[in-house]
């Protein structure tokens, strides 16, 4: 029986998800805020896209960030026009002219992190991932980028993290009222679903650079059955996942959260979704071939039978923190606004396109715009990679946006 192949993509859980969900843990300094500073060696003030009192960010890094998610997104990647590269550019810049502007906020405000606050933070994200130092340190060099460089990205990024986390650290907790007039306005829809809650192991037979990993079909029913052999022998499920399992869900002892009965019924083969309501909790599945190929083995953790309504007391801690996260949004929304308007900011490139609408801005040449190599052509290596968006400390996106979906969105036209 297979199962739909949305079990895990839905969840990010795609092909390479735990190295890159780990390489993104570990490298998202890498990015982000690695586009600003003086134009380097062989670049001219014509280079320039911006200017954040006084620090350039150049336009050939914005190019090497569109560059890097159009490699990343393979061969569905759309074929850039020249208006769909010009779009691109204003996105990205947009999203480094707001972080350029609040890591500066970060510098007056002397937030900037030690070097051993630096080198701890790179270890424990590097532990957190599961990586090797080999594994790192390759997948750093197909980032093209050096330790030293990532570190420097880092330092900006904890920065900016420190300046957030001051500002809200002053939003006060609800009062019980607050709490309770939302418990009443919400009543209804504060119900508690039948559903269960579910772990996963998978097992991937394409090659995703795991430091255990099974490559093609049989090897990967053979570890899928040693797997299920272990844990016959009451070998604990989260550890098992730590370990073996080639998916980010392994990070935390394969835990795939709960699933309403619509959500089952909508992820999940009818079959299958009836036989795991079916299961006792604790119990655990044959492996399970989803329609990508990778095999699944679940254990059910727990069952909810009937919906309920949920008392105030159930869940009064989850609406204290659904409103100070409300709260947050607004004022990290209007520390970036308070950034930007307070720095001294000139878009040239924005300038150039309004100053010659009829040839883009007199366009800068790229190869973005060049015709796709045949599918036999290797491609050259990006050298950089995207910013991420402004994050708060519940890692939430904040308005800035993360220059990658920018680019992608717009060279894509949405």
């Amino acid at each position: 029986m297979k199962l739909m192949s949305t079990i895990g993509r839905s969840r990010d859980l795609g092909k390479n998800a735990k190295l890159a969900a780990a390489l993104a843990a570990v490298l998202f300094s890498v990015f982000g805020l690695t586009a600003c500073g003086e134009p380097g060696p062989g670049k001219g003030a014509d280079d320039t896209a911006a200017t954040v009192n006084g620090v350039a960010i150049p336009v050939s890094k914005i190019d090497q960030i569109i560059d890097r998610q159009l490699k990343e997104s393979g061969p569905s990647a759309p074929q850039l026009t020249p208006v769909a590269l010009t779009a691109a550019r204003l996105k990205v810049l947009e999203t480094l002219i707001q972080e350029e502007a609040m890591y500066q906020r970060a510098q007056k405000e002397r937030l900037i992190p030690t070097d051993d606050e630096v080198k701890q933070a790179l270890q424990t994200q590097i532990q957190q991932s599961g990586m090797s130092q080999d594994d790192f340190q390759k997948r750093l060099k197909d980032f093209g980028q050096t330790e030293d460089e990532l570190k420097a990205d880092l330092k900006r990024q904890l920065a900016i993290q420190k300046l957030q986390d001051k500002i809200t650290a002053l939003i006060p907790a609800p009062t019980d009222a607050e709490m309770r007039k939302y418990f009443e306005e919400n009543k209804s829809q504060l119900i508690a679903p039948r559903g269960v809650e579910l772990s996963d192991i998978i097992v991937d037979p394409a090659n995703n650079g795991a430091a255990d990993d099974a490559i093609g079909v049989e090897a990967a029913r053979k570890k899928a059955d040693e797997i299920v052999a272990a844990l016959g022998s009451n070998a604990d499920f989260a550890t098992v996942a730590r370990a073996r399992s080639e998916d980010v869900t392994g990070l935390q002892g394969g835990s795939i959260g709960f699933f309403s009965e619509d959500r089952l019924r909508q992820t999940f083969p009818a079959e299958i979704g009836v036989k795991i309501f079916a299961m006792t909790v604790g119990q655990m599945t044959q492996p399970i071939q989803s329609q990508d190929g990778r095999l699944h083995i679940f254990k059910l953790n727990g069952k909810r039978e009937q919906s309920k309504d949920l008392t105030f007391e159930e869940v009064s801690a989850e609406i204290a923190k659904l409103i100070t996260d409300q709260r947050k949004q607004v004022v990290l929304s209007a520390l970036l606004i308070e950034a930007v308007a307070t720095a001294n900011i000139r878009n040239s490139l924005a300038e150039q396109i309004v100053a010659h609408p009829d040839t883009f801005g007199a366009l800068r040449p790229s190869p973005l715009t060049n015709p796709k190599p045949d599918a036999g052509t290797p491609a050259q290596p990006a050298t950089n990679a995207a910013p991420a968006a402004v994050t708060n400390t519940a890692g939430e996106a904040q308005p800035s946006g993360p220059a990658n979906t920018n680019a992608r969105n717009a060279a894509s036209g949405k």
